[in-house]
């Protein structure tokens, strides 16, 4: 997720009297500035530091650093797990970009999720980035590989891009999604297609990936068109776009300058690229469908199952059974005929005993 350069407002200004002798409210503002540095001078000594965010405070007490990063985290453990990742980004993004980063990139990974929803810049995100800045914000609950390196695209491509050049949400969250080996979801992106919910380039270009009732297109939609520029173009194309960002006027020019082809005509390929592959009736789709209708027919047969061996067990639980005094009985007649006759089995028994045996008496 990309942050704007800065959410902080100023902060606001007093104005005070001067008079010839020192007043009840500057002795007041003495102490209070002398208590702020005693408390600033205690933090500075305490086992869990904070860092404040343009609005809040995050608490923290461990830091690694490497050549690239700092990395700041409450545990050691956190830190040391996401300078892993961090450098693990770093060898995949950097050859594919001019500019880097002249000082280390500050990452900090926010463990208590409660002081992370506080700054987090749109809701439901799991780190979020400056736009060619140098700082990351992670949320520790959720943090893995992708996101790590996703946060990482967003401070790359901005660096990357000429001052005063404006390009698109969808493609910086695209691209950052692409680059980060996230997945497309085919079944979003079958919903999008066979509803109407994918619209043409132009249209997705005024989208705003932080604010608004469509700010989900932007993501959703900028990840299936980047998908689609190297499905169609091939991957290496795409990173030259990346590079012409740095001298083109406009990202539409980039378009050109590296495809061949205006906005216009891309976003027509794009249009029947989706309805290609993402309609109902596309390979996706049916894939999807038969993928459902397997799950469906499973269900329906386990259910049939569960039924009939239901039925099966309240039918044996319904038929009539000895008791265990007719057990007990039969059990000793066995063991007297067995100490008169020997073992024999039921064979050995005379016909006139088995019958009565065998057969119950007549009632009465």
């Amino acid at each position: 997720m990309m942050a704007r350069d800065s959410l902080c407002p100023p902060a606001p200004t007093t104005r005070c009297r001067h008079t010839g002798f020192p007043s009840i409210a500057s002795v007041l503002n003495a102490v209070l500035i002398l208590v702020v540095l005693a408390l600033f001078a205690s933090a500075a000594l305490s086992p869990l530091p904070a860092v404040a965010t343009p609005v809040h405070t995050i608490t923290l007490g461990a830091e690694v650093q490497s050549q690239h990063y700092i990395v700041q985290a409450r545990h050691e453990s956190v830190a040391s797990s996401t300078l892993d990742k961090a450098e693990r980004a770093w060898s995949q993004l950097a050859p594919h970009f001019g500019r880097l980063p002249k000082k280390p990139i500050t990452i900090v990974v926010v463990e208590d999720s409660a002081e992370y929803e506080q700054i987090q810049p749109a809701p439901m995100t799991r780190g979020f980035a400056t736009f060619g800045g140098r700082q990351i914000y992670l949320l520790g609950a959720q943090l893995d590989q992708e996101v790590v390196t996703h946060e990482l695209a967003h401070i790359l491509l901005g660096l990357n891009v000429r001052d005063g050049l404006d390009i698109p949400d969808w493609f910086n969250e695209g691209l950052a999604q692409y680059a980060s080996g996230a997945q497309r979801p085919s079944l979003e992106f079958i919903y999008a297609a066979t509803s109407g919910g994918f619209v043409p380039l132009p249209a997705l270009d005024s989208i705003d990936a932080l604010q608004g009732p469509n700010r989900d297109l932007a993501t959703v939609e900028g990840l299936a068109v980047v998908g689609f520029l190297a499905d169609t173009y091939g991957e290496p194309d795409l990173w030259r776009l990346v590079a012409h960002l740095a001298t083109a006027r406009s990202f539409g020019q980039a378009l050109i300058d590296t495809y061949g082809r205006t906005d216009q005509e891309i976003s027509r390929q794009w249009m029947a690229y989706a309805r290609n592959n993402y309609s109902l009736f596309s390979a996706s789709g049916l894939r999807f469908i038969g993928g459902f209708a397997f799950i469906v027919l499973a269900l329906v047969a386990a259910t049939l199952w569960f039924i009939r061996r239901s039925v099966l067990l309240a039918r044996k639980v319904g038929e009539p059974s000895l008791t265990q005094t007719e057990v007990n009985a039969a059990r000793a007649l066995e063991d007297e005929w067995k100490s008169t006759h020997g073992s024999g089995g039921p064979a050995a028994f005379p016909a006139e005993d088995r019958r009565t045996i065998d057969t119950p008496p007549p009632p009465p």
